[in-house]
Formats: C-alpha cells, sequence, structure tokens
C-alpha cells in the first residue's frame, strides 16, 4: 500500500504547485473559476453590489415621488377662475374689431359747419346764372364776360 500512498502525495504535492501558480498568475490577470465549488466571498460580493445598485435606484425613485407630491401640493390654496368666454372672447369685443381698431374717441370729435353758401350777385350785362349756379371752375368775372357762350 505505500506505493498508492506515494502517488496520492505526489499527486497532491503537484496539484499543490499548480494551486499556487494559478494563484501567482491570477494576481496579474483575471480569473475565472469554472469549478461548481466557488468561494463565499464571490458570491457575497456579487449580491452586495446588486443590493447597493438597487437602493440607489429605490432612493431616486422616492425623490422624484416627494418632488412631485410637494409640486403639485402647493397650488392647494388657489381658487378655479372661471372665464365667461362668451363675453371675454376677442371675436366679441366690438370695440377691438371694430373699423377703427379702439381709436373711435378720435374720429368721433364734431365736425364743422360748412359756411352758408354765398349768393353771389351777378354783375349788370352778364346772362343769368344756370340753375346750379356758376359752372366748376368759372369766377363771376369769367361769367360776366363769357357767360353767354356758356352752353349747358
Amino acid at each position: 500500500m505505500e506505493e498508492g500512498t506515494t502517488e496520492n502525495e505526489s499527486a497532491n504535492v503537484k496539484l499543490d504547485d499548480l494551486k499556487a501558480d494559478r494563484a501567482d498568475a491570477c494576481e496579474y490577470t483575471t480569473c475565472d473559476d469554472q469549478a461548481s465549488g466557488q468561494t463565499d466571498d464571490d458570491s457575497d460580493e456579487s449580491g452586495l453590489d446588486l443590493t447597493v445598485v438597487l437602493i440607489v435606484i429605490g432612493v431616486v425613485i422616492a425623490a422624484l415621488l416627494a418632488g412631485l407630491m410637494f409640486m403639485r401640493g402647493g397650488n392647494g390654496g388657489n381658487e378655479v377662475q372661471v372665464v365667461d368666454w362668451a363675453n371675454q372672447l376677442p371675436a366679441n369685443d366690438a370695440v377691438a374689431n371694430s373699423m377703427y381698431g379702439g381709436a373711435q374717441e378720435i374720429f368721433q370729435q364734431p365736425v364743422a359747419a360748412q359756411p352758408p353758401a354765398v349768393v353771389q350777385q351777378v354783375p349788370p350785362g352778364a346772362p343769368p346764372l344756370p340753375e346750379g349756379g356758376l359752372p366748376a371752375g368759372w369766377t363771376m368775372e369769367q361769367w360776366a364776360y363769357y357767360g353767354h357762350q356758356y352752353q349747358q
């Protein structure tokens, strides 16, 4: 039985040497454990990372919800204003829609009365004036000299 024991011991020594070499190599690079028996430290570390991420997400969501509640709750004392759209629409504003655009006071000034028409005396020897008075553009002096040539 000594032969089996020495083979077993030599295999254990080789295994220990290989594990030591692997541990030295893993210090300088990343090693993946393909064996089914991972150490508990690795699984606890990944669980801790997930827990921290979930806690941060929860805090952010809670902060957003609290901010939303404060923003919506700030209007508590204001009353709702009722707007009378029938009378306040610009389409129903007679002053704004007038042809003067709200400046009708300027155009509603009293108009000066026209002076009474002066009845002109026909000079002696001139023909009588037509029914509508002197023709447009004529003076009484012109009518006195050239009125006999005027034809309606």
